[in-house]
């Protein structure tokens, strides 16, 4: 009998007046953010420990999850549709990484706010939008898997970031650009401008 499979998954919670949202990163069966839990049959009590990460989110409506291609870690990109300060008429966007382990935090993992480049173009409220987020999957990576963000008003400043610490290590410069696709086989990336910009 082998190891038993252990699998990651995100839960988002919205908020609700005077409490912000919330993520938690779990893994099944071992760390479901709470003491104990119910085998599917309903017989077994199975041990449980906290969430690997948690996050609480005080601008987030909507939020998206993009998973690495090793499904270790994922970004998760938080939306308003609208800016409660009045400032922005397009709401705001915030992007973090969940990791599933996190050699500064031992036997956990972590959710951290991605550090954007300087260079990024502030919006009128001294935020920087995210316009786009995309893991770059090529099978060839056999270190850190990296990814790219475009960031910032138009023109956008297009980045590539380091998977586990979230920092910049290379910037494309800017572009009126608001999509990055990237091949399935990895080896190339699309920085471009699609639709009304």
């Amino acid at each position: 009998e082998g190891e038993e499979e252990k699998y990651l998954l995100t839960v988002f919670c919205a908020g609700t007046k005077g409490k912000p949202a919330r993520v938690d990163l779990l893994r099944y069966p071992d760390r479901l953010g709470r003491e104990s839990s119910t085998s599917p049959d309903g017989t077994t009590n199975i041990s449980s420990g906290p969430s690997l990460a948690s996050k609480s989110l005080f601008n987030a409506e909507e939020v998206t999850v993009q998973w690495s291609p090793r499904a270790d870690s994922a970004l998760l990109l938080t939306q308003t549709a609208v800016d409660s300060t009045g400032e922005s008429y397009y709401g705001s966007t915030h992007l973090f990484l969940l990791l599933e382990n996190d050699a500064k935090n031992t036997g956990g993992g972590s959710a951290t706010v991605v550090p954007l480049p300087p260079e990024s173009t502030k919006d009128s409220n001294g935020s920087v939008p995210i316009v786009s987020a995309e893991w770059i999957s090529n099978p060839l990576i056999t270190g850190v898997v990296p990814f790219g963000v475009i960031s910032g008003r138009m023109p956008a400043l297009a980045s590539l970031h380091h998977g586990k610490t979230g920092e910049a290590t290379f910037l494309f410069g800017r572009g009126h650009r608001n999509t990055l696709d990237v091949s399935p086989h990895g080896r190339f990336v699309v920085v471009g401008g699609y639709g009304n910009l």
